[in-house]
C-alpha cells in the first residue's frame, strides 16, 4: 500500500474550516481566550482503561489534555497548565486503582526531574518524588501484580517505589554502566523480569531489579533505546532506537536490526498490534510493517513522532503524538492518519504584530502549520502563508508585514508575499519597521532601507536587535550604545553597560547594568522605575510597557513607569515571547501555549493609575 500523504497546504485549509466553525475557544476560567490555532508538542499518550473513549496527552509545556471521543477533540484535563515547567514524558494509568495516573517529568530548562500522581484522572496532580535524585525522569513502568510498586527510568539509572512514590530505592546503584535510562518494560508474562533501555543498549533483570545484566548481542554499541515493547509471542521484544529498530525472540539475548524502507534511523516510539503488524514512529513519520520488520512503508505524512498509543480493546485506533503538530489519529490500524489536534492550543507562537487589516503571528516548529498566520476581524479567522522559509521575526508598518527568515527578508503587501531582493538570501535574524524605515540584521551586517536607499553597516560581534528611532538606527554593540545615522556610527554616552534596547511607544528604552533608562527629548537619560525581571513592548502609545514578574503576575505601565493595571499571567513568565495591546485586547505570543488574549484590560484602561484589576 502506498504511503498516506496529503497535498501541501491541505491541512491548513482543514484547520481554517475548523476555525471558521469555532470562531474562538470558550473563555477559560482564568479570563484568557486561546486563538484556535491547533497543535502541540505531544510527548505522551495514555488510554483510560476505565473509560474506553477517554485518553490523556501530555506535552513538553506541562499541559495535560483529555479527549472523550478517542482523540477526535481535546480540552485541558484540569488547569490550563497542569504541570508548569515540566515535560510530561510519559503517562501511565495505574492498574490497581481506577482514576489514578502517573506522570514522569523532566525540566525543559535544567536537569531536574520528578514523578507526579493524579487520583482524579489527570485533573489535579501531586508530586511523588521525595528520595529521587534531582535528575530527569523519562519513563515509568508499573508492576501488574503489586499495588503501589512502580519503576522509574531516570538520568541516574532505575529507581523503584513500593509505597506509591512516598519513598524510592536506587536499583542500579552498583551498576555504573547503567547511566541514563530512557525506557522501561515489565515482561507481560513474568512480572519479575524487567527490561531497561539505556543510552547505550539494553539491560535485563530477572529478579525485579535487584541484579542486572546486559542484553547486547547484535545491537550496536551506541544505540540509545527509546522504547521497548513486547511482541505477540512470549519472549519476543521490539526496541526502537536512535539507529532504527531491533527485534529479539529470546528475551533480548540476541537482537536483529531492521532498516529496509525506514527513511530515518531515529525512532522514538514503537507499537505492536495484536495482529502482528508493527508501527515504527520515526522523526520522518509513522512506518508500518506487515512482514515482521523485513520491510517498512511510511503511512503518515512527514511528522516528527514523539510517542504512540494503541487502544487496548480497539487496536485499529492508533494515536500519534508529534513534535509541534499535536495528535494524529488512525482508525485503520496505522494504514492512514489524519490530524486530530482540535482543541490543542499548544503551538509555539514567536511573534505577533498589528497591520491595517488585522494581526499577523509567526508559528514555528509545527511542520504542518509553520509560517505566518493572519487574524482578520472579530471571528479570528486564520489564513496561513505556507511557502515562506522558517520565520525568525516579524515587523509591521501600516499595511505591510515584514518577515525575517532563514532565507532573506520577505514582505507581504496586497495579500502576496515577496522576497525583498536588496536584503539578499541569507539568514536574517530580526527586522524592525517604523516611520518608513526597514532595518534588518544578519550575522555579519545591519541593513537599512529608507525611501528606496539601502545602507549597510558591517558588524563583527553579536549586537542587539537594531531599532530605528528619531531619524537614526540605534543598536548595542559590546556593551556600548551606538547611533547610526547612515553617514556615520557614533557612540552614545550612557550609564552602565547596555544589555538590550527597544522602542516602547514613542520612547527608546535601554536596559543597562545601571537599570532601565529612557531617552529624553533633549538627549539625556531618565530612570524607568519598573524593576520587573522582564519588560516587553505592547505596541500601544498609552500603555506601552508590559512588565512580567516572578510569581506569575504582569503589570501594564505608561512611559513614566506608573502602573496602570495588574493581572495574573496564564502561562509561565519565561514562555511569553511577545505582546501586543490593540483595541482593548492584550495578546500574548507564547512558546508552547499558542496565542492568548484577554479583554480584561478594557476595564483597566478606564481605571485610575495604580488600580489593580485581576484577570480572574
Amino acid at each position: 500500500m502506498a504511503p498516506a500523504t496529503r497535498p501541501a497546504g491541505l491541512l491548513p485549509r482543514v484547520v481554517g474550516l475548523l476555525v471558521l466553525a469555532l470562531a474562538a475557544l470558550p473563555l477559560a476560567a482564568d479570563g484568557w481566550h486561546s486563538v484556535p490555532l491547533f497543535g502541540a508538542d505531544v510527548r505522551s499518550l495514555a488510554f483510560d482503561p476505565a473509560a474506553p473513549e477517554r485518553v490523556l496527552a501530555g506535552t513538553s509545556s506541562g499541559q495535560v489534555y483529555e479527549s472523550g471521543d478517542l482523540g477526535a477533540s481535546w480540552r485541558p484535563a484540569g488547569a490550563r497548565v497542569a504541570l508548569p515547567g515540566w515535560v510530561v514524558s510519559s503517562l501511565k494509568f495505574d492498574p490497581h486503582r481506577e482514576g489514578r495516573v502517573w506522570a514522569s517529568l523532566w525540566a525543559l530548562w535544567g536537569a531536574d526531574g520528578a514523578v507526579a500522581m493524579s487520583d482524579d484522572g489527570g485533573r489535579t496532580w501531586q508530586m511523588r518524588h521525595d528520595g529521587l535524585p534531582p535528575r530527569q525522569v523519562y519513563d515509568l513502568a508499573l508492576a501488574p501484580d503489586r499495588a503501589g510498586e512502580l519503576f522509574a527510568a531516570t538520568r541516574e539509572g532505575v529507581w523503584r517505589t513500593r509505597d506509591s512514590g512516598r519513598t524510592w530505592a536506587h536499583l542500579t546503584a552498583f551498576e555504573p554502566a547503567i547511566g541514563k535510562v530512557t525506557s522501561l518494560l515489565v515482561d507481560p508474562h513474568d512480572p519479575d523480569v524487567l527490561y531497561a533501555g539505556t543510552w547505550r543498549r539494553a539491560y535485563r533483570s530477572d529478579d525485579r531489579g535487584r541484579s542486572w545484566h546486559g542484553i547486547f548481542g547484535g545491537m550496536a554499541l551506541d544505540s540509545e533505546v527509546f522504547s521497548l515493547r513486547p511482541g505477540v509471542n512470549e519472549g519476543e521484544l521490539w526496541a526502537s532506537t536512535c539507529g532504527w529498530v531491533y527485534n529479539a525472540r529470546d528475551r533480548g539475548r540476541r537482537w536483529q536490526r531492521h532498516t529496509e524502507g525506514l527513511d530515518e534511523r531515529r525512532t522514538p516510539s514503537f507499537e505492536v498490534l495484536p495482529t502482528g503488524a508493527l508501527l515504527a514512529g520515526t522523526i520522518a513519520g509513522v512506518y508500518r510493517s506487515d512482514d515482521q520488520g523485513a520491510s517498512w512503508e511510511r503511512r503518515s505524512p512527514v511528522l516528527a513522532v514523539a510517542t504512540m498509543a494503541v487502544h487496548p480493546s480497539r487496536p485499529n485506533v492508533v494515536l500519534v503524538g508529534s513534535e509541534g503538530s499535536g495528535v494524529w489519529r488512525s482508525l485503520d490500524g496505522g494504514n492512514s492518519f489524519e490530524s486530530s489536534a482540535l482543541g490543542m492550543v499548544g503551538v509555539r507562537v514567536t511573534d505577533v504584530v498589528a497591520g491595517l487589516d488585522g494581526l499577523a503571528l509567526s508559528v514555528r516548529h509545527t511542520e504542518h502549520s509553520d509560517g505566518v498566520h493572519q487574524l482578520v476581524g472579530a471571528r479570528l479567522t486564520l489564513d496561513r502563508d505556507s511557502h515562506l522559509p522558517m520565520v525568525l521575526d516579524l515587523a509591521a508598518d501600516g499595511a505591510v508585514i515584514y518577515a525575517a527568515t532563514e532565507a532573506g527578508l520577505w514582505r507581504r503587501a496586497a495579500e502576496v508575499w515577496d522576497r525583498v531582493a536588496r536584503f539578499g538570501t541569507g539568514r536574517i535574524e530580526n527586522v524592525t519597521s517604523a516611520d518608513g524605515w526597514v532595518v534588518a540584521q544578519s550575522r555579519t551586517e545591519v541593513v537599512s532601507l529608507r525611501h528606496g536607499e539601502v545602507d549597510r553597516l558591517p558588524v563583527s560581534a553579536p549586537v542587539s536587535a537594531p531599532v530605528p528611532w528619531r531619524g537614526a538606527v540605534w543598536l548595542a554593540d559590546g556593551g556600548e550604545l551606538w547611533r547610526w545615522d547612515l553617514s556615520q556610527r557614533s557612540a552614545v554616552s550612557i550609564p552602565g553597560a547596555v544589555r538590550a534596547l527597544e522602542v516602547f511607544g514613542h520612547a527608546l528604552i535601554v536596559d543597562t547594568t545601571a537599570g532601565r533608562l529612557r531617552r529624553t527629548p533633549i538627549g539625556g537619560w531618565q530612570s524607568l522605575a519598573v524593576a520587573a525581571p522582564r519588560v516587553l513592548p505592547t505596541g500601544d502609545g498609552t500603555l506601552p510597557i508590559l512588565a512580567l514578574w516572578d510569581g506569575g503576575t504582569a503589570t501594564l505601565h505608561d512611559l513614566a513607569g506608573r502602573e496602570r493595571s495588574a493581572m495574573r499571567l496564564p502561562v509561565p513568565m519565561r514562555d511569553v515571547a511577545a505582546t501586543l495591546l490593540r483595541d482593548g485586547r492584550l495578546h500574548l505570543a507564547t512558546s508552547g501555549y499558542g496565542l492568548l488574549w484577554s479583554t480584561v484590560l478594557e476595564l483597566a484602561q478606564d481605571s485610575e493609575p495604580g488600580v489593580s484589576i485581576s484577570s480572574r
